[in-house]
């Protein structure tokens, strides 16, 4: 029985941290980065709108699969 009442307050414990934490987060947050490329904005739109592109000029990815619209 001691270890069931143990085991709840644990739970109830990391619960209410996790909501704490939760709150102390900012309401609005924006990210943003900035950085400068040898080539017209047309160019590099085009490079990071064309999805189809990805494997080309971002590591990591090999292949982009596209969804239909729903």
């Amino acid at each position: 029985m001691r270890i069931l009442l143990f085991v709840s307050a644990a739970l109830v414990t990391v619960i209410l941290a996790v909501v704490a934490v939760g709150y102390l987060l900012p309401v609005n947050h924006d990210a943003s980065r900035e950085r400068t490329y040898a080539a017209s904005p047309s160019t590099v739109f085009a490079a990071i709108s064309t999805p189809a592109d990805l494997p080309r000029w971002r590591s990591g990815v090999k292949s982009v699969e596209l969804l239909p619209d729903e």
